[in-house]
């Protein structure tokens, strides 16, 4: 009786026993993941210098359009120009024949004539026998010819209409034998330099400067043409308070004229910004935000998001400060308020 006892009392330790450790191992389980924390990487976040640019919405116009008028009533003589051709400065465009005028060209045109050969035969007596005739005689005669010559020119030039500047000519309805009056315009010539012209807002209004360089992307064809800005607005519109800003395309091949496309201004070549990688921006319905350390812990912080930059830096315009302890490792990896450890490498 004595050994049943004792036999059953060494079960019920050993079964105890078992008990205690089965309870140990499972408490052990439970709590060893909580007890093992995600190691991470931190960086201090610090200013960089980054171009500042901004984007705008613009359109390729000409800087400059002349109207091609008559200068005198007339019928047109003849039309030496294609509609939408490039056309020379000087280049004639037409003729016109005026009752008006055309017996005072040929008066003056006999006029000049006279005063060439007269100054002519002086220069040459002066030269045969210098004695013959003096020397203020012979400017006399020759400020006579130049004087009789520029009216003519004159004279000649209203029935000739020549291109003011370069550019395209537009079309014109008129054809040789039209009558005109004077002041009538004949055709458009539009410049051939191009620029892009667009507006900014009031708040970029004092950083927009000439000679600021600017990237033109044409909307249709996704080309890129570079080009510099010769003249921003003096005030601002009324109507919508932004400014107007022109910029000289430099491209060789430049973008026909009403094409409509992106303008990206630099403002400033180095301006300093706080930037974060954009791999470590995430967004909800508050906003973009990334995640800091603060007390071993991670902490979420939401920031006004900026341009993004070719190498993939998101600049932050408000939300973020200097040596804020930026989580660098995996965010898709951690939650909010999960206390983690740094990495000491």
């Amino acid at each position: 009786m004595l050994k049943s006892k004792k036999f059953w009392l060494s079960v019920s330790v050993i079964i105890l026993a078992l008990l205690s450790w089965g309870i140990f191992a499972w408490h052990s389980a439970a709590v060893s993941p909580q007890s093992t924390h995600n190691t991470v990487t931190v960086k201090p976040l610090t200013y960089t210098s980054l171009p500042l640019k901004v984007i705008a919405y613009g359109q390729v116009v000409s800087p400059t359009s002349v109207n091609i008028s008559a200068q005198t009533n007339g019928v047109i003589a003849a039309i030496y120009f294609k509609p939408g051709e490039e056309v020379r400065q000087g280049q004639v465009l037409f003729t016109l024949q005026s009752n008006d005028t055309s017996a005072q060209v040929a008066q003056l045109k006999a006029q000049a004539e006279y005063a060439k050969e007269y100054y002519l035969r002086d220069q040459q007596l002066q030269k045969s026998d210098p004695g013959a005739i003096s020397e203020i005689d012979v400017l006399q005669a020759q400020s006579t010819y130049q004087q009789a010559f520029s009216q003519y020119e004159e004279a000649s030039s209203i029935q000739t209409i020549a291109a003011p500047v370069s550019g395209v000519i537009s079309d014109t309805d008129l054809s040789p034998g039209d009558f005109v009056t004077t002041g009538k315009t004949l055709a458009v010539l539009v410049s051939s330099d191009e620029q892009v012209k667009y507006t900014l807002p009031s708040s970029e209004a004092l950083q927009a400067k000439v000679g600021q360089p600017i990237v033109f992307t044409n909307a249709d064809t996704q080309q890129i043409y570079s080009g510099v800005v010769v003249y921003v607005a003096p005030l601002l519109s009324n109507t919508d308070y932004t400014i107007t800003v022109r910029a000289d395309l430099t491209a060789k091949q430049q973008p026909l004229l009403n094409t409509f496309g992106q303008v990206v201004q630099t403002l400033s070549s180095s301006n300093k910004v706080l930037a974060v990688p954009q791999s470590l921006v995430q967004n909800d319905a508050q906003g973009f935000y990334v995640y800091l350390l603060k007390d071993h812990q991670v902490g979420k912080q939401y920031f006004q998001p900026g341009q993004l930059t070719e190498k993939g830096l998101m600049v932050a315009t408000s939300g973020l400060v200097p040596e804020m302890q930026l989580i660098t490792s995996d965010p898709t990896a951690l939650s909010v308020n999960e206390t983690v450890q740094v990495s000491s490498s």
